[in-house]
């Protein structure tokens, strides 16, 4: 399963990064939306792992522009506002499997991916 992983925060990308890797996933992991949006617009990705608040591009809009293009790619949103209104409109998208919130367990990433992989 390839992966594009949008994280804006250096030291959570690269942990991110290492266990989707260690758990054998493909990973390319970027640090901002506008870079995800390009990168997701040239390679063939089967699920995105965003954060949902980024510069420039938030997750949101990197989604909203990558199902343009590809209306089967899967989304796992991570953020550290677990804020209602932000919940209630990733839910909103049959394309959103699910919302995590920071601090994200290992298991729990790991588990949210696996999933998608049976789908």
């Amino acid at each position: 399963m390839h992966i594009l992983l949008l994280e804006d925060e250096d030291a959570l990308r690269k942990i991110y990064t290492k266990l989707l890797e260690k758990s054998g996933f493909e990973v390319t992991a970027l640090d901002n939306g506008w870079d995800g949006f390009k990168e997701g617009s040239l390679t063939k990705y089967d699920v995105v792992v965003t954060d949902y608040n980024m510069p420039g591009m938030t997750g949101f809009e990197c989604m909203e522009t990558l199902l343009a293009m590809n209306p089967k790619l899967k989304f796992i949103f991570i953020s550290g506002t677990g804020d209602d209104v932000i919940i209630h409109q990733l839910k909103a998208h049959q394309q959103v499997a699910t919302f995590l919130a920071k601090p994200i367990k290992s298991s729990v990433l790991i588990d949210a991916v696996k999933k998608l992989e049976l789908l």
